[in-house]
């Protein structure tokens, strides 16, 4: 996944459809190994730009979530990519708050 990628989903400069299609065998192999003890879960992203995350931002990708636009474990494997990224800016410590509440929510 490029970080480019979710800036341009959170924009709708490219559909969901497109997004989920792009990072579809990632969420898959996120998805296999998160109930299994004793393994990380790699997040495959490229950190393409820089990218400042805003507060609509984050309610945008909840909304996408709210909406089952994005299934729990696609809102997760991307709030992990945003957490971890050297390349995100966050305009508040509450995004990344909304962020890890997403990873943390993220049951079958």
């Amino acid at each position: 996944m490029l970080l480019s990628q979710i800036k341009l989903m959170l924009t709708d400069s490219i559909s969901i459809e497109q997004f989920r299609e792009k990072i579809g065998d990632e969420v898959e192999r996120y998805k296999s190994n998160y109930k299994k003890k004793g393994i990380s879960n790699p997040i495959y992203l490229t950190e393409d730009i820089q990218f400042a995350m805003q507060e609509k931002d984050m309610d945008r990708l909840d909304e996408m979530v709210r909406l089952s636009k994005l299934s729990t474990f696609e809102a997760s494997y991307i709030a992990d990519a945003l957490l971890l990224s050297n390349n995100v800016i966050f305009e508040s410590d509450q995004i990344m708050d909304r962020l890890e509440y997403l990873v943390a929510s993220d049951s079958p």
